[in-house]
């Protein structure tokens, strides 16, 4: 693959600082490693969480419509 041009790169910094976040998690591995399993087992971590939060304000949403 042919290595980004100084412009490319610029673009994607800019792009990025626009459209994108990141979260950074920290767990103690001694008391949280059924978590850290699971995430690790699963092919992609922040597709994973976005789901469960997605679903987590499906039921929100569902509990303070009744």
């Amino acid at each position: 693959m042919a290595k980004a041009s100084e412009a490319q790169l610029r673009a994607q910094i800019k792009y990025e600082k626009k459209s994108v976040s990141q979260v950074c998690l920290k767990y103690v591995t001694k008391n949280n490693q059924e978590i850290l399993d699971k995430l690790n087992s699963v092919p992609s971590k922040a597709d994973y969480v976005r789901k469960l939060i997605l679903a987590d304000l499906e039921r929100e949403k569902k509990e303070a419509n009744k």
